[in-house]
């Protein structure tokens, strides 16, 4: 209301009074006033009150978005110190002579998305609270910045330290402490090829294979072509070929073994998505094989043969 009749006080400055002189007639005196000049000025209200109910609509506005970017603080904060937390491997790598990029992608993309919503809400509020998280933010866009770009760079060593750990844990999930099973490591005959499922250090423990052919001259097989993996051995329980293609098991439970992963070894692709379960009847499993003959895939279960029907 105080506002409206600021408004209105505003639009009335610059009108002035009217002098006007009188006739003394019988006893009265006469005069002639111009009444118009204190007409109501209806128009002028009626723009008046839009402006105002324009402004306070502006004004609600503006406080919902307050409040609101004063509830996303905290919020913000917390995403800072996140960010934070996540960039000091980096540096240590950094520091190291280790670093590699990794998920550094991934972690600018972040930073960046919240680099706009700290703009955001600056421009709303611009207090020493979101001028402090612009300062913070800045500063992890810097140590970005320099890790991105450092020539300290060892992808080798931090790849092989990543692949043991990764390995280890992958150990850990897929083969009980009392788990009976072998891995295969021995030649197999399949679609009248010959193969060799190993694991070698120089491929970091992760399994190989290699396809062999008899040598009729030296009486031997050869090794005519190897295949690397990235498939750490002592995370299979077992593995076997068909027809050009490595399968690999891992240990579900006591009566249930997986076929999980596949190598393709005419287009070099691995598939990490399987997931073919094998019934069985004990825990310990000693070999796992494929005939193309009959199609079936065999497995020696604690004394038993198993047979499961395959299909392609």
């Amino acid at each position: 209301m105080l506002l409206l009749l600021l408004l209105l006080l505003s639009n009335t400055v610059g009108l002035w009074a009217q002098r006007v002189s009188g006739l003394r007639k019988d006893g009265s005196c006469m005069c002639k006033v111009n009444s118009t000049m204190w007409v109501f000025p209806a128009v002028k209200f009626e723009s008046v009150l839009e402006e105002v109910d324009a402004c306070e609509g502006s004004l609600d506005v503006m406080q919902k978005q307050v409040a609101l970017s004063r509830q996303q603080l905290p919020q913000m904060e917390a995403q800072v110190l996140n960010a934070s937390a996540r960039l000091q491997p980096h540096q240590y790598l950094q520091h190291q002579g280790l670093y590699t990029a990794l998920t550094l992608r991934q972690l600018g993309q972040e930073l960046q998305q919240l680099e706009t919503h700290i703009g955001v809400v600056h421009n709303q509020l611009n207090n020493t609270q979101t001028r402090q998280l612009s300062r913070e933010v800045d500063k992890l866009r810097t140590d970005v910045n320099k890790l991105q770009t450092s020539d300290t760079v060892n992808m080798k060593t931090v790849r092989e330290k990543l692949r043991y750990l990764n390995n280890n844990v992958e150990s850990c999930k897929s083969i009980p402490k009392d788990y009976r099973g072998t891995c295969v490591c021995l030649c197999v005959t399949l679609c009248v090829t010959v193969w060799a499922l190993y694991a070698t250090v120089g491929n970091h423990g992760n399994l190989v294979a290699s396809r062999l052919v008899w040598d009729d001259e030296t009486k031997s097989l050869n090794v005519t072509q190897t295949w690397q993996t990235r498939l750490f051995k002592k995370a299979v329980s077992n593995a076997f070929m068909v027809c050009g293609v490595l399968y690999a098991t891992r240990y579900l439970d006591e009566h249930r073994e997986e076929v999980f992963y596949a190598f393709d070894t005419a287009t070099g692709k691995e598939d990490n998505s399987l997931a073919l379960p094998l019934e069985k009847i004990a825990k310990g499993v000693a070999s796992v094989s494929y005939n193309p003959i009959d199609k079936q895939i065999y497995m020696y279960n604690d004394g038993y043969l198993l047979a499961y029907q395959a299909h392609f």
